[in-house]
């Protein structure tokens, strides 16, 4: 347990920091976080990430948040739950609109926005031909 905290506060150091800030391809950045943070109990790491809005650990992804550097969990803007926990590469701090999910790799710059698939589209457009309708009577 002594060598997990050690471990976490050596991981966590500017030269860690800095190496991680100097890769530029986000899988790479994955990859080096989870290398850093293997042998890291997940006691350890919930002391190391941010918290989030209620005071709970988020992820190692999060880590790069104030960088700027991180990239944002897929899953952050779903009702689905990230498998990945604190252990996820990608930050569990964006509050994300649900169309704003990026699928270009690159850090900073425009998000690439979505389409609203057929589903979305059709209870859409239903609404808007009910109140049409609401509207003219």
């Amino acid at each position: 347990s002594a060598a997990g905290a050690s471990s976490s506060s050596d991981l966590c150091g500017p030269e860690a920091a800095t190496a991680i800030h100097e890769i530029e391809n986000y899988s790479q950045v994955a990859r080096t976080l989870r290398l850093q943070y293997k042998r890291v109990t997940d006691t350890a790491l919930s002391n190391v990430v941010p918290m989030d809005h209620a005071g709970n650990p988020t992820s190692i992804g999060s880590t790069l948040h104030a960088s700027g550097k991180c990239k944002p969990c897929r899953y952050v803007a779903t009702s689905q739950r990230c498998s990945d926990g604190i252990r996820c590469c990608y930050c569990h701090l964006h509050i994300m609109d649900s169309l704003a999910i990026t699928g270009t790799g690159e850090t900073g710059g425009e998000q690439k926005r979505t389409n609203p698939g057929k589903a979305r589209r059709t209870r859409y457009n239903k609404l808007v031909s009910t109140a049409t309708q609401e509207i003219q009577a």
